[in-house]
């Protein structure tokens, strides 16, 4: 019979029941190897093509139909060494296979007989590459042998050794299994020993039933039967899923257990891979452990949820993941912080804060502690989430200290450090609260304040907000908690004067009023951009002006920014005082720069003008006319330039442009490098000088002067006019 079988070490102890196998199992796209079973059953399969026989005695089926030796007959070639009778069949095993034999081994109970059934593989050379089963060598002390040979006889390389007593052998499968990685020899299903295998393709199979000829006193044994034998292809797989996966969550640690999987896809399980994630469906590598079955993850913050899976790995190859779980680690909660104690008269009032940690899960509660001995903690009272607590069952004129904890669904914090409360004293009305202050926006004014310094022994109930538009006519316009120390006063008036004071109230009665705070709302806002901005250059300077903006945003200007670069996207600000014009010295000459301006008041900076460009330049004249005329024309022109020169210096005021006045020195004029070169008698003038509309004409400066001052007073006109 021809099958396919797909065969792990886990099934080896049911080797007996694969003799009834009959089906053919085809896998497609694989080479397939020559897998048999023959159980001897008398059914012709002793005459079947497939055996051969050969060596000196009888082979037969008996009434028990399985295959028996009966004859030994010695064989001449054979003298003083092992013969007898065999069985042959051609087969075809290149890769993996296991082969199973089952042999009934029935000894003389007289100590001289030797004698063996074996099963031996040989290559296409003819050369024996294993060999293993029963030996009886009851003439050593009744003592049976089980061996695995290797290309001789004598190359023994497993026995079970004197140790092991055995007369009968009925039933007990011998297994060999050839792996890329491993020869494993099985009796009765049970791992008896592994080498390092042979690659070698095995050409046929043989059983032989042999005695030793010339051992002294040698008898026969009664019979030597095999009963079946099976060879299979070894079609390994991956393991399939690990199963059982399960978490259990700790303080900054998840505990992960599994179950090895089914199947192990005939190889044996050597790691298993463990992949983490913190969203379901997103998990990625994590770590790799050997052949273990437990795995403590310790890279893990308390609060944030983990999901796992495993997989198993075998010499094949990687199998599925196991199912999904999902774990959160945590711990128990750090002590709540800022915790405060008021004594009253006839209570203790507690404050605290959320602890800094809450060890991964929500806080569910807290719990009071108190006592009279600071060393005693004693506990009061278990709260549910809050974060105040009043102790009306104290006594007066007594000191008390308390402790508080944290808690969550791992359990209860540490205990916070104590704080004292003093009851006893007799109650008053608070002191007035403190630093009273506001922030006035678009039809609102946002307060905040201090605590009284003394709550008057009594727990605060409310603070009391007045309000008005005289110091001296306030009235309430709103109360809030005690413990709170900030109030927004909406829907008011923009432009309209608002007068605040605030009372603290116990139990007793009220304090007196604050401080008067006073502020207008409004809704001011920052300027518009500058308007009219130009600039224009000179001989390595940029001469920049502007007028206000149009829209002051409803206060003055008190100021402007010059932004400068080398890019639109690299500029850099500096301020200026209330100016409208600014000239940037000591550039250089044929780069470009970038220039913007931006106006500021109380609310702050206001949009920048658009970014303009402009590149510094000398312009170098050489004039090539007679000498008379030359020296006429630069004579004019050196009138002209010190005209120009006495106006640049009148517009460019260090004190209206708002720089420093080393920093202009010598740039507001027109400098004149004469030099004479006495060479052949000819002289040659260079004169540098700049643009001539880096100018201003005095009418255009007190023009734009005019045009400036119009601009101001027509925003200062919008803020009388609101």
């Amino acid at each position: 019979m021809i099958e396919k079988i797909h065969l792990g070490k886990s099934t080896l102890a049911l080797s007996l029941a694969l003799f009834l196998l009959t089906a053919i199992i085809v896998f497609p796209n694989e080479v397939e190897a020559e897998s048999w079973i023959d159980n001897f059953d008398g059914g012709g399969s002793l005459w079947d093509a497939r055996w051969t026989k050969g060596g000196y005695g009888a082979l037969v089926v008996d009434d028990d139909s399985y295959l028996t030796a009966v004859s030994f007959t010695a064989d001449p070639e054979y003298a003083n060494g092992w013969h007898g009778p065999y069985l042959r069949t051609n087969l075809s095993l290149t890769g993996n296979f296991n082969i199973t034999a089952v042999i009934k081994c029935i000894a003389e109970t007289s100590p001289d007989n030797l004698a063996r059934v074996e099963v031996r593989l040989f290559d296409s050379m003819d050369n024996q590459i294993y060999s293993f089963g029963w030996i009886d060598s009851s003439v050593a002390d009744n003592k049976a042998w089980i061996y695995l040979n290797g290309d001789s006889d004598g190359d023994l390389i497993f026995s079970t050794g004197a140790s092991s007593t055995y007369s009968v052998f009925i039933d007990k499968p011998l297994s060999l299994v050839r792996t890329s990685t491993d020869l494993e020899f099985y009796i009765d299903g049970k791992l008896k020993h592994t080498a390092t295998p042979k690659d070698n393709g095995l050409n046929y199979l043989e059983i032989g039933f042999l005695t030793y000829e010339s051992f002294p006193y040698c008898t026969y044994p009664t019979y030597f039967q095999s009963v079946s034998v099976i060879t299979e292809e070894l079609v390994y797989d991956p393991p399939d899923a690990p199963t059982n996966l399960t978490c259990e969550a700790g303080d900054e640690h998840i505990n992960l257990t599994w179950k090895e999987p089914i199947e192990d896809g005939g190889k044996e399980i050597t790691n298993y891979k463990i992949m983490r994630g913190t969203a379901s469906g997103a998990l990625s590598y994590l770590t790799t452990v050997g052949d273990v079955l437990t795995f403590k993850d310790v890279g893990v913050e308390n609060g944030q949820s983990y999901f796992y899976t495993v997989t198993a790995i075998n010499a094949v190859g990687e199998g599925p993941s196991s199912s999904e779980v999902e774990a959160v680690p945590m711990s128990t909660p750090k002590p709540p912080t800022n915790i405060e104690a008021i004594a009253g008269y006839d209570s203790v009032t507690l404050y605290w804060e959320n602890p800094l940690d809450d060890g991964g899960a929500a806080i569910t509660g807290y719990n009071i502690y108190r006592s009279q001995d600071i060393n005693a903690p004693a506990f009061l009272k278990a709260l549910g989430v809050a974060n105040s607590y009043n102790d009306t069952t104290v006594q007066n004129q007594t000191t008390y200290y308390y402790w508080i904890s944290s808690v969550n669904v791992m359990g209860e914090s540490s205990l916070s450090n104590e704080v004292i409360a003093e009851t006893g004293a007799i109650p008053t009305p608070p002191s007035k609260p403190e630093n009273l202050e506001g922030k006035a926006g678009d039809a609102y004014i946002a307060l905040s304040w201090s605590s009284p310094k003394t709550n008057g022994n009594s727990q605060l109930l409310h603070y009391s907000i007045y309000r008005g538009f005289e110091v001296d006519n306030r009235s309430l316009v709103a109360n809030v908690s005690g413990n709170i120390t900030e109030f927004m006063d909406t829907g008011l008036v923009n432009s309209q004067t608002y007068h605040y004071s605030v009372t603290a109230v116990n139990t007793i009665g009220e304090s007196y009023h604050s401080s008067i705070f006073e502020a207008m709302p409004n809704n001011f806002t920052a300027p518009m951009a500058p308007i009219n901005f130009t600039v224009e250059t000179g001989n390595g300077l940029v001469y920049l002006d502007w007028l206000p903006p149009s829209y002051n945003g409803g206060l003055k200007i008190s100021g402007y920014y010059i932004y400068k670069g080398d890019s639109m996207d690299n500029l850099t600000k500096f301020s200026l005082p209330i100016v409208l014009t600014y000239v940037d010295l000591g550039l250089t000459n044929d780069l470009t720069y970038y220039y913007a301006v931006s106006a500021m008041n109380a609310i702050g900076e206001g949009d920048i003008s658009d970014v303009l460009t402009a590149i510094p330049y000398q312009i170098v004249r050489n004039d090539t006319d007679d000498s008379d005329n030359t020296t006429s024309d630069d004579t004019n022109s050196t009138s002209d330039d010190s005209s120009d020169t006495n106006s640049t210096a009148d517009s460019f005021t260090p004190g209206e442009a708002g720089i420093d006045d080393d920093e202009i020195a010598w740039t507001s004029t027109f400098i004149t490098f004469i030099i004479f070169i006495i060479a052949g008698g000819v002289g040659v003038l260079y004169m540098v000088k700049p643009r001539s509309n880096t100018s201003k004409p005095e009418e255009e400066i007190g023009k734009r002067k005019e045009d400036a001052e119009l601009v101001e007073q027509q925003a200062d006109t919008k803020i009388d006019e609101r």
